[in-house]
């Protein structure tokens, strides 16, 4: 979140989307980092739709788009793009 926090003092003007599954973890970690309660984490967690950050989960889009098959072609359609990630 401190990535999240840092863009947006840089950018004020700047729409910062961040998902309420990251905001509710985030506020579970706080909680009690060495034991926190997984249960608590949920889109609908109060702390997360109370947060400054807290964007509806429908303004992103959905994940099967990054798959191959779906509407976009996926970054790692074939052999080559793997290779290309694993030497950069």
């Amino acid at each position: 979140m401190k990535f999240y926090a840092a863009a947006r003092d840089r950018n004020p003007n700047q729409n910062i989307r961040v998902h309420p599954l990251l905001l509710s973890l985030t506020a579970t970690i706080n909680e009690s980092e060495t034991n926190p309660d997984v249960k608590k984490i949920s889109e609908n967690d109060e702390r997360a739709l109370q947060s400054s950050f807290y964007t509806p989960p429908s303004a992103f889009p959905p994940l099967e788009t990054h798959f191959s098959g779906k509407n976009r072609l996926s970054f790692l359609s074939d052999k080559t793009d793997i290779f290309l990630l694993a030497y950069r």
